[in-house]
């Protein structure tokens, strides 16, 4: 039986398994519609699957993917823990390559496509500081993610590399997806000393600010200045 077993999974099904933390984000949903282009080009299917951020269905959906014997496994393991580190290696074992898409997974190597999020945002705040600005609030996205904790760290080494004082409540965290998410952003303009320029470390959280700014009436860049990480289209 094991040399069945074997000889099956040396049969190569053409499938790559992609598994991502939900359907809703547009970012996932995009780099998942160039993979499907690229892989029919070499004529591989693409099994697509999502766990919800929940670490038990990506448990799950992790078997599910090895059981239908995918040639490779790209993961989104935004919400991955060292739970997860078993059943990777399992595929290790069997020789299918897996990459990570977005983010690492400490304790786990392989190989990985992701942004230089700490640097990347330390460039972005340190333009607004050479524009002239000082109060700088930042915009960012739910920190127990990866790429959030790596964006809002840049944009404290910039502010420490040019002596400038953080407020913490120029620091809002969330979704910044629905009215009362975005309805946050207007609480930076209640103070007697509100920011002159904003970071927002994702697109969500630049549209929320661009309507948070709007329902203000505070225009951009004349009363404060903006940037924002990412343009989907």
């Amino acid at each position: 039986e094991n040399l069945i077993a074997k000889g099956l999974k040396r049969n190569r099904s053409m499938t790559i398994g992609v598994i991502i933390p939900h359907y809703r984000a547009v970012f996932f949903m995009v780099v998942t519609t160039f993979l499907e282009h690229i892989l029919a080009k070499k004529n591989y299917s693409l099994l697509l699957c999502n766990y919800e951020n929940d670490l038990q269905l990506l448990q799950h959906k992790l078997r599910f993917a090895k059981e239908r014997f995918v040639d490779g496994l790209i993961l989104f393991p935004s919400y991955a823990g060292a739970e997860t580190i078993p059943l990777l290696e399992e595929y290790v074992a069997d020789n299918t390559p897996i990459i990570f898409v977005d983010q690492l997974l400490p304790g786990f190597e392989t190989d990985t496509v992701i942004v230089d999020n700490a640097h990347a945002s330390f460039r972005a705040v340190e333009k607004l500081i050479l524009e002239g600005h000082t109060r700088i609030a930042i915009v960012n996205g739910y920190p127990d993610v990866y790429v959030y904790r790596e964006r809002l760290r840049g944009y404290y080494d910039a502010m420490h590399t040019y002596d400038l004082p953080v407020d913490e409540n120029w620091v809002k965290a969330g979704s910044f997806i629905g009215a009362g998410e975005y309805a946050r952003i207007k609480q930076l303009f209640t103070s007697s000393g509100p920011p002159t320029a904003i970071y927002a470390t994702n697109y969500h959280a630049t549209i929320g600010t661009v309507i948070a700014l709007h329902e203000l009436h505070l225009r951009i860049p004349e009363d404060v200045s903006l940037i924002g990480f990412d343009y989907f289209d």
